[in-house]
């Protein structure tokens, strides 16, 4: 059996389905055709019956019920095999059981054919019968239509032509156009199914595409009768409201309940108002899963009125836009932060259309180039004139290339110009939209203003020439050493340094351990290797600071220099050095340079320590007399025996004794200041006491003189000074202005802030005043301007010394002076914001002539260690008026030991040059016995240098008297170390 022919128009994928679905319905209809068959078999039985041989219907009935039976048989069959069907066994099948059905009813007019009119009448009406009813059961198939009509109806058609007569004649005619018929209508038919399966095929697979297409959009549909309240949705809306399609019946409920509570008030708004005349239904809103997650849902609608204008229909769909609202917020946080970095980067951005020349410049471009947003002809006319005319071509060129894809990139660096002609540097970065054919259709890219990155670079390149020449000239190499791979890196000044060429070498350690002077190498090498292998402790982004080596060094021609060099290293997670970067410097200029100032040094240390043996010297040499002759004039003075004219002769002598010891102590004292020997005891001084003890030390000068001292002063002012060398030389100031002012004349003292941090003491006389030309000879030591000359006592070196003293303590002495009105001489002091004032007094007050002196009912006895004849006769008749003091002597060193072991003073008055052996070394046996240590050892001697004193004190004198002696303060001091409760006797004024 051939296989049935299908339309061209259908695919070849669908011929299987359909040769499937036609044995279907052929099987669906075989009950009824079974159930019609035997029916009307069972009426043609019971007609012919007595007309006919009852054997043959019985025989014709048992052949047409089993052909029946097969097909029942068949049918159920069919219904057991499981889709797909394999449409060619089975089509093969049902066409021979329909063919055999056809058959069995063919043989009806070959066997039981009447031989009366009327039954041979019923015949045809019976075949027609069963033709047309196969027709409407097999109408799927044309083929089983033709196998099973003709068989059945040609046998028929003989039997009529064979009885001859007109009427049967007739009759086989119309039966054979009956046959012509349906073949004719079972063609169309098939045709028909055909059609109706392509389309109900062609109608599925859009339903399954739409469900498909829907499933991929997320995007549900939905039919409502607001009327019935029907409602249908598609599968996908199931989906979207998070059920499984078609597992509830859908309702405005159910529609409901899934909608956000929070957005179903504005819902329902939106839909009344469709639902009463705008038809348009277009809300937003979320969907609650059943599982709690939170959809976002776009619904759209069109609502469908009668013609009295109410709602009898709504078609719409809804959209699952999650992921696009994500999408979208996603996309503008990511246009947000473009934007953003755009803005950050300060770059311009342009878009040019190569094949219309248009170019969109954006505000910042446009901003970067002087123009307002939007001036910019937006086109090339606008970007090439600024572009720098020696760059212009290059540049082109460059966009050229890139457009010709001869190279992957477009990034160019070249001048423009401001739109006010101010120069600039920009990076042009671009990429190109290129059409299929490989055109470029569009470039966009950026501008950025690269002016400080290029000056940048250029100061780095004239500072990097700068530092290769500041090396070249400081003679300083680089290297650099990596631990880990052992790789040495040199500079080319630090090659030279070793008398090679830069590139004749390659560094290594062993030209460098070569490059060391023998005398130095195991000392520099053991240095590196204890620095290398240590482990250090340094904050994050910091590096370790390695020794510093200095060491002789051998050229390539042996030529020996000194080497300075420096490294900082780069450490690991535990510390150890991995890199090590440093200099090498040439320093043997500087080696020689140290060499010789070391040279220097010492001669000016040889020179200074001569200067200061020379002063020490002078000092004792000028002082040993000088003590004798005021020593013996005060005690001379004291003499009750001595007449007014011989009192008057001594005073003299005191007074030109006082004057010498003064003119020695200002030589000296200059001496000191002009070589730097001069010690100042920096601190915080309060200025009005040190005023009032000077006014007071300087009264009695002033009232010789009738001059008046008017003195203004501000509380608590506070300088940083030496107290003592302040009080000397306001001493000073104050003595000039009372000696050099005229007599009856005033001298003003006024103490004032100038600013916030400097105090001015003024010092203003009434004298004759001084010549603005000599101003600047007033300073000059020894140059007393004239003044020599006249009977006023000076040395001429009281304000040299007073100025250079300011000086060292940070002040200024300033002088102003009008001839025939006075003088003004001011000093200006650093003001001390401490409000610490020592204003501690000394411990001992000393004796003064008029006053008792203490006495003891026992002798205190005194030991004087001195080889000056004179000196001791001085002290002996000095401390020959204590009754209860009893002074022993001795004129040599070893005497004074002896005298001390054995007689145990209870106080020893030493000098310190002494023949054979000093004062110290005699001081240093008496602190090593036992019975000495305790006596106390006060130094009475010429040396009266600062270094003098301090040499003193570190020694361990308990005091240090220098000569030429002050017999007041000598008292003072002997009663200070001695204990004597009761009255001495008075010593004469």
């Amino acid at each position: 059996m051939n296989k049935p022919t299908l339309p061209d128009s259908l695919p070849a994928t669908a011929v299987s389905s359909i040769e499937s679905e036609q044995v279907r319905l052929l099987n669906d209809a075989a009950p009824v055709s079974i159930a019609g068959s035997l029916i009307i078999a069972a009426v043609t039985a019971w007609v012919l019956w007595s007309v006919t041989p009852q054997a043959i219907v019985v025989a014709w009935g048992s052949l047409l019920a089993t052909v029946q039976f097969i097909r029942l048989l068949l049918f159920f069959a069919i219904r057991r095999t499981p889709n797909p069907l394999p449409t060619r066994q089975l089509w093969s099948a049902v066409r021979i059981s329909v063919l055999l059905s056809g058959l069995a009813w063919g043989a009806l007019p070959i066997w039981l054919y009447p031989a009366d009119f009327s039954h041979q009448v019923f015949l045809p009406f019976v075949a027609a019968g069963v033709t047309g009813a196969a027709l409407a059961a097999l109408a799927a198939d044309r083929i089983a239509v033709m196998l099973f009509v003709i068989p059945t109806l040609l046998p028929l058609i003989a039997r009529l032509f064979m009885t001859g007569t007109e009427i049967t004649t007739a009759m086989g005619g119309l039966i054979t156009l009956y046959l012509a018929f349906l073949g004719i209508a079972a063609g169309r038919n098939e045709r028909d199914f055909h059609a109706s399966y392509a389309l109900r095929e062609e109608i599925d697979r859009q339903n399954s595409a739409l469900n498909l297409a829907q499933k991929i959009a997320w995007l549900g549909s939905f039919d409502w009768n607001p009327v019935s309240g029907e409602l249908r949705w598609s599968a996908e809306h199931f989906r979207l409201w998070g059920l499984t399609p078609n597992s509830v019946t859908p309702d405005y409920a159910l529609f409901r309940q899934g909608v956000h509570p929070d957005d179903i008030t504005r819902l329902e708004a939106i839909l009344q108002q469709a639902m009463q005349g705008s038809r348009v239904y277009d809300c937003v809103h979320r969907v609650i899963w059943p599982d709690g997650s939170e959809h976002q849902m776009h619904g759209r609608g069109e609502v469908i009125f009668d013609d009295s204008g109410k709602p009898v229909q709504m078609i719409g769909t809804v959209q699952d836009i999650t992921a696009q609202l994500r999408t979208e917020t996603a996309l503008q946080n990511s246009e947000k932060r473009y934007e953003i970095a755009l803005a950050a980067s300060r770059d311009g951005l342009w878009d040019w259309d190569v094949a219309t020349g248009k170019v969109y410049y954006s505000p910042r471009w446009e901003e970067m180039f002087g123009y307002q947003t939007g001036e910019a002809v937006q086109s090339l006319d606008a970007f090439a004139p600024l572009v720098h005319p020696d760059d212009v071509a290059g540049m082109f060129a460059e966009v050229q290339r890139y457009l010709q894809r001869e190279i992957p990139h477009y990034a160019r660096e070249f001048r423009m110009n401001h739109r006010d002609g101010t120069p600039m540097w920009t990076l042009h970065k671009a990429v190109g939209i290129f059409a299929a054919s490989g055109k470029c259709v569009r470039l966009i890219g950026t501008t950025a203003d690269i002016t400080e990155r290029k000056n940048a670079e250029q100061a780095l390149r004239e500072s990097q020439s700068q530092l290769q020449t500041a090396q070249e000239i400081a003679r300083l190499g680089y290297f650099r050493s990596d631990l880990r791979s052992g790789a040495l890196e040199w500079s080319d000044r630090l090659v030279r340094m070793l008398g090679y060429e830069p590139g004749e070498i390659i560094p290594s350690m062993e030209i460098f351990t070569a490059s060391i002077h023998p005398d130095y190498r195991d000392r520099v090498l053991g240095t590196l290797a204890q620095a290398f292998s240590a482990t250090y402790t340094v904050t994050a982004g910091e590096r370790a600071t390695l020794p510093t080596l200095e060491y002789r060094a051998l050229r390539r021609d042996g030529t020996e220099i000194w080497l300075r060099s420096e490294a900082q290293a780069e450490v690991d997670e535990s510390g150890k050095p991995i890199l090590i970067q440093g200099t090498a410097q040439d320093i043997t200029e500087l080696k020689r340079t140290e060499l010789a100032m070391m040279a220097a040094r010492d001669e000016a240390e040889q020179a200074s320590r001569a200067k200061s043996e020379f002063l020490s010297s002078m000092s004792h040499e000028l002082r040993t007399p000088m003590n004798a002759i005021l020593g013996f004039s005060q005690l001379m003075r004291y003499d009750a025996t001595l007449s007014s004219a011989n009192l008057e002769n001594i005073d003299e002598i005191i007074n030109a004794g006082k004057h010498l010891l003064q003119l020695i102590n200002e030589v000296l004292d200059l001496a000191k200041v002009e070589s730097g020997q001069i010690a100042l005891s920096l601190e915080p001084v309060e200025v009005e006491p040190v005023v009032e003890e000077c006014l007071a030390l300087m009264s009695t000068l002033a009232e010789k003189r009738a001059i008046r001292i008017h003195y203004t002063a501000i509380a608590a002012a506070v300088v940083r000074a030496d107290e003592m060398r302040l009080k000397q030389a306001l001493l000073n100031l104050l003595s000039n202005a009372v000696k050099y002012n005229r007599h009856g004349g005033r001298v003003t003292l006024d103490v004032a802030r100038t600013n916030s941090d400097t105090v001015r003491i003024q010092v203003t006389d009434t004298g004759p005043g001084i010549a603005a030309h000599q101003l600047t000879e007033l300073f000059q030591p020894f140059n007393r301007l004239n003044a020599e000359r006249s009977e006023i006592e000076g040395t001429g070196i009281g304000l040299s010394i007073t100025q250079r003293i300011i000086d060292l303590m940070g002040g200024r002495l300033g002088v102003s002076s009008e001839v025939g009105a006075g003088s003004t001489f001011w000093i200006e002091l650093p003001v001390d914001n401490k409000t610490e004032i020592n204003n501690s007094q000394a411990d001992a007050h000393p004796v003064v002539p008029g006053v008792a002196l203490p006495a003891s009912e026992t002798q205190h006895l005194v030991l004087y260690i001195e080889d000056n004849p004179a000196n001791l006769k001085l002290v002996a008749q000095i401390l020959g008026k204590r009754q209860h003091i009893h002074l022993i002597t001795a004129h040599t060193p070893e005497l004074g030991i002896e005298l001390a072991r054995t007689r145990l003073p209870e106080l020893i008055l030493l000098d310190i040059n002494l023949p054979g052996m000093d004062g110290f070394q005699v001081l240093e046996i008496f602190k090593r016995e036992a019975a000495l240590q305790h006596i106390p050892v006060i130094a009475v001697t010429a040396n009266a240098m600062p270094s003098d004193l301090e040499r003193g004190k570190a020694a361990g004198f308990a005091d240090y008297l220098t000569k030429p002696l002050n017999i007041v303060q000598f008292h003072a001091v002997i009663d200070r170390y001695l204990t004597i409760p009761a009255s001495d006797a008075l010593l004469p004024e």
